[in-house]
């Protein structure tokens, strides 16, 4: 994937549904990576069929659009006269912001932003627990460059991800595979020792309220067993007493 780093804004994903009558729509997902609301994109959308073969090409342009920074938003593409697609590519080529210059694509700026797949496996699963969901592959410098673990590939002066607004020299520092595999090893340390726990208070919560039930049990036997000898005494009583009145 070849792309001008400098662009404000990225393609994220794209959904293409029918309606109840058939007719196709394609929602395509952005992400405004600046610091100002994106008021108008323009872009040239490379449609794809499951195998990935292009379909063709087809113009987008969106004006009064109201895209926060750093946040996504999602563009409706209406299909009539396009074929039905699966993926697409998205090229863009003008974004204009409410304050500010618009920017607009340089081809000879382009570079390759193909991030070296992290195959499935234990240092993928060690890569996501410590780093989060959106890890893809391990930091990496390149010569003008930098790549995030979100997959991004940043200009190497700058300090945050345009993408997931991680810092560079913190992202190199905790996400260096030793360093992913030693946090990781902690935390299922914690957590198998979180699982022990539970497992003995679990084991233990039937004991406990045995315990409590007979604690209880021997509490009401007390308190009978005093109210038994209040009423044998009240009832000595009573006959001591009246035996001293028929004696007189």
């Amino acid at each position: 994937m070849r792309m001008d780093l400098t662009c404000p804004a990225e393609f994220v994903s794209v959904e293409v549904l029918r309606d109840s009558g058939g007719r196709a729509q394609a929602y395509l997902t952005f992400r405004n990576l600046s610091e100002d609301t994106l008021v108008e994109l323009r872009a040239m959308v490379t449609m794809l069929d499951g195998e990935g073969a292009s379909l063709g090409q087809c113009p987008l342009r969106y004006r009064r659009l109201q895209a926060k920074p750093h946040a996504l938003f999602t563009l409706c593409m209406v299909m009539d006269e396009l074929p039905f697609f699966r993926d697409a590519r998205v090229t863009l080529q003008r974004v204009v912001f409410a304050q500010g210059e618009p920017w607009v694509s340089n081809e000879d700026a382009q570079v390759d932003c193909t991030p070296k797949p992290l195959a499935s496996g234990p240092q993928r699963s060690a890569l996501m627990a410590v780093a989060g969901p959106d890890a893809v592959c391990w930091p990496e410098r390149r010569q003008d460059t930098w790549v995030c673990v979100c997959g991004r590939f940043n200009l190497r002066p700058w300090r945050i991800c345009r993408r997931c607004r991680r810092n560079r020299d913190d992202t190199f520092a905790r996400y260096e595979l030793n360093a992913v595999m030693a946090q990781y090893q902690r935390q299922r340390n914690a957590q198998e020792g979180g699982e022990r726990t539970e497992k003995r208070q679990a084991e233990r919560t039937p004991i406990v309220q045995h315990n409590r039930r007979q604690a209880d049990f021997m509490r009401r036997i007390k308190v009978l067993r005093a109210r038994r000898r209040g009423l044998a005494m009240a009832l000595i009583a009573v006959v001591l007493i009246a035996w001293g009145l028929f004696s007189r």
